[in-house]
């Protein structure tokens, strides 16, 4: 077929909706093709992550509207249930975080800590593990855990921002560490709260 005749079907098929049947046609056809058979999947997504191929959308910038149509997204078709109950190792979320970028928060939280020489290390990318979590930064020394977030990520996936948030504190308390959480709207206070913590 030349690069003629495909692009005519695209242009024919572009706006048309298919059919579930049609689609589960179309998927079936895709996997069982010598071409996509030939392909070691596993091999070729390690290449891309080694050679940074695939992380086009690394620290790429997002409106807020683009944001909350994600989460209201998530919300309609519950999102992460599938992953309810299930058990992940250290090395598991480990190897998922180690490739994400700092949030915008994070890295305001990280600027205040730099700029005033808190003893404040950021951990987020698997660097370190409290009981199994993650937290966001730590002081160490003083077992003080620090989480950064967003309510409205925590509403769409944990049940709730104050849930997740009271469980954090639990989980992290039975291990002796103390809690500081800051969300969206306190990021102009990370300095006052991270030195009442250091008191």
């Amino acid at each position: 077929m030349t690069e003629e005749h495909k692009e005519k079907i695209r242009r024919a098929l572009k706006g048309r909706k298919l059919s579930a049947e049609h689609k589960q046609k179309i998927k079936e056809g895709i996997a069982n093709s010598d071409s996509f058979k030939a392909v070691d999947w596993s091999s070729l997504q390690k290449e891309l992550w080694s050679t940074g191929k695939n992380k086009g959308m690394t620290g790429k910038v997002y409106t807020e509207e683009k944001k909350e149509q994600w989460s209201e997204m998530a919300k309609s078709h519950d999102f992460g249930k599938w992953m309810q109950g299930k058990k992940l190792t250290p090395e598991h979320i480990r190897n998922a975080l180690k490739h994400r970028a700092m949030s915008s928060a994070e890295v305001a939280v990280q600027k205040v800590i730099q700029d005033n020489d808190l003893p404040f290390r950021y951990v987020g990318n698997g660097g370190f593990f409290i009981e199994g979590k993650v937290p966001d930064f730590i002081d160490e020394q003083d077992k003080i855990a620090v989480e950064v977030f967003y309510r409205r990520h925590k509403d769409a996936f944990r049940g709730g921002w104050k849930v997740w948030q009271n469980e954090r504190e639990r989980i992290f308390m039975a291990a002796g560490w103390r809690t500081i959480f800051i969300n969206e709207t306190q990021i102009a206070n990370t300095h006052f709260l991270l030195q009442e913590a250091l008191k």
